[in-house]
């Protein structure tokens, strides 16, 4: 069960958009043609843009979504299940990474 996400200083845009959306919702959003979908808040310039299959991923760290991986392609309906399931994989490593630094190393 996901739960709240870590912070809530996004802007009110950003909950109304398709990573918003993956975020609380703490699962993957796939579009297969983002021109298509009337929810996405920048829909009426997504339907002057080349048409393209879209998915926002949740970076989850112990249930709770701590940012959002995006990925579009040209192909529309293009995205597998099995690579939204690698997208998922990776993100949930990108969230836990910063974990395993060790605390004395020189951070960026």
């Amino acid at each position: 069960m996901c739960r709240t996400p870590v912070t809530q200083s996004y802007d009110q845009k950003f909950w109304q958009s398709i990573s918003g959306r993956a975020v609380k919702d703490c699962r993957p959003i796939i579009l297969a043609d983002v021109t298509r979908d009337l929810d996405n808040i920048y829909f009426d310039l997504a339907k002057h843009e080349v048409p393209c299959s879209f998915v926002s991923v949740p970076r989850l760290m112990r249930e709770k979504a701590v940012g959002v991986i995006d990925s579009c392609m040209s192909v529309l309906d293009s995205f597998t299940t099995e690579e939204v399931l690698l997208m998922q994989t990776i993100a949930n490593q990108a969230a836990i990474a910063p974990l395993n630094i060790p605390p004395s190393s020189n951070r960026l």
